[in-house]
């Protein structure tokens, strides 16, 4: 009968549904975190500018279960869905983090890959908010991805940047 109740309990139960999805990635359970995610993610296409972090952060999740279960198309989508969104709403730190995780996806999808430029961007954004430790892991996972694609001149590269902002990071 009122709208604005019915909006504000499903989101609720979203948001719930967000933790319970995190709990299946821990256990794992990644079939059920799928099921948890896309009801979730349902919900907040309905409401989309309601809370546009909060599906941003269900479509990644949910890519993530895609990528352990192998399904890295789904899992792109997922994330594409999910930039499209911070894009459209100016969620800009969300969108770094979107970014990432594509980052890290396509490392695992595509046979090569360039990587130092979108991970120099990234950290660099960081760096300019001061915010050392996303920074240094920023360089860290473009190493990783750089090592796994075999492209170990470029890890070494990104590595040495992790290593100058390292006496930054508060101990």
């Amino acid at each position: 009968n009122h709208p604005q109740e019915e909006m504000e309990l499903e989101l609720e139960k979203a948001h719930s549904g967000v933790s319970l999805g995190g709990l299946l990635l821990q256990i794992p359970d990644y079939n059920e975190a799928i099921d948890v995610y896309k009801e979730v993610r349902d919900v907040y296409r309905k409401y989309i500018s309601s809370n546009v972090v909060g599906q941003s952060e269900c479509l990644t999740n949910l890519s993530i279960c895609y990528t352990q279960k192998g399904r890295y198309q789904e899992a792109e989508y997922a994330l594409d869905e999910a930039r499209q969104i911070c894009k459209s709403h100016s969620e800009f730190e969300q969108l770094e983090k979107i970014e990432i995780s594509l980052l890290q996806l396509n490392g695992k999808v595509k046979t090569s890959i360039e990587v130092k430029q979108p991970i120099f961007r990234l950290a660099g954004l960081a760096i300019k908010r001061k915010n050392y430790p996303l920074a240094y892991l920023r360089y860290c996972i473009g190493a990783q991805i750089c090592l796994e694609k075999g492209l170990s001149k470029e890890g070494l590269i990104i590595i040495k940047r992790a290593e100058k902002i390292q006496s930054k990071i508060s101990k």
